[in-house]
């Protein structure tokens, strides 16, 4: 099933011809125009390596983390 998937998707970008990185971006920014502003900024953070944390070594620290932000 993943061969065949791989090849499809392949056959879908060489029609287009688009590489296959264009058409999972392509893919995927249709489905961002339902996030809302906050979320697409998020996204936009992580492209851009901006406003990261981490990393964790285990839950507990990540759990730590995540409890001194809260309000």
């Amino acid at each position: 099933m993943k061969d065949s998937l791989a090849a499809h998707l392949t056959r879908v970008a060489a029609d287009q011809q688009i590489t296959l990185e264009e058409l999972a971006r392509r893919s995927l920014t249709s489905y961002t125009a339902a996030y809302n502003e906050e979320t697409r900024a998020a996204i936009e953070d992580v492209e851009h390596q901006r406003n990261l944390v981490g990393p964790f070594h285990s839950v507990e620290e990540l759990m730590r983390d995540l409890k001194a932000l809260q309000i």
